[in-house]
């Protein structure tokens, strides 16, 4: 979802009438700053609190910030703040996914199990751009919100099974305390 709102924020509040161009660079600078907050501020609870919960988190609220993404086009206050939400969420994903595959697959192979992961970055930017070409003309930008919201809704539920995954690897957990109960 991070990846189609990256690439799409600007097309969208060109459509609004309270649009500028300088305002939307603005949008964008603000954005990278909710990037590499959330690298660091998730990436810490993620220390803390393992990876399991916030990756919980970061699934739930990204498919609800998705879903009611359009809410925010109606003004500028509202369409920065979820501009800024998602990145933020999406940012992340780059302190979070490298621990959870370290905790699920162990450091053997970490490089090349990491590889794998990130390469779904690159494949979810084509299949979503290809996915944006060929519906937005027909759903427009607030079915491609609720699609893509429908995906994160998704991966929420399918995080819900890291556990069993993790716990079924047999590699050592310790890494991730809410394992260890």
């Amino acid at each position: 979802g991070g990846v189609f709102v990256l690439g799409t924020y600007k097309t969208l509040g060109e459509e609004q009438s309270w649009q500028t161009d300088s305002y939307l660079a603005l949008v964008g600078s603000l954005m990278s700053i909710g990037n590499a907050l959330g690298r660091l501020s998730l990436g810490a609870l993620c220390d803390r609190y393992g990876f399991l919960p916030i990756l919980h988190c970061m699934a739930g609220a990204s498919a609800l910030a998705l879903s009611t993404f359009t809410l925010g086009a109606s003004s500028r206050a509202a369409f920065t703040a979820w501009c800024v939400v998602v990145s933020f969420l999406y940012g992340g994903n780059f302190a979070v996914y490298p621990t959870a595959t370290v905790a699920i697959f162990g450091k053997a192979h970490f490089a090349a199990n990491y590889g794998f992961v990130f390469l779904g970055f690159g494949v979810c930017g084509v299949l979503i751009s290809t996915l944006n070409l060929l519906l937005v003309d027909g759903v427009g930008y607030l079915g491609m919100m609720l699609i893509v919201g429908a995906f994160a809704a998704a991966g929420t539920c399918l995080s819900a099974f890291t556990r069993w995954a993790t716990l079924g690897s047999g590699t050592p957990v310790a890494t991730d305390p809410l394992l260890d109960t």
